[in-house]
């Protein structure tokens, strides 16, 4: 199997969309760390989308 940096960071970003916060037992969970509130998970749900969609692959492709 080659090594793919994009397509790893595809999957990692297609993991992030599986795992979106949602309540557990009247707990906001997000990546299995609970939150004070599902809004909390949800910023960090999104930074971590917005890390992997825009930063990530941004300085992947400059040094392309």
């Amino acid at each position: 199997m080659a090594y793919d940096i994009k397509s790893r960071l595809i999957r990692i970003e297609q993991a992030i969309i599986n795992n979106k916060p949602k309540m557990v037992n009247g707990k906001a969970m997000y990546m299995g760390t609970h939150y004070e509130s599902l809004d909390d998970a949800w910023d960090w749900f999104e930074d971590d989308l917005e890390f992997i969609k825009y930063d990530v692959l941004e300085i992947f492709e400059k040094e392309a």
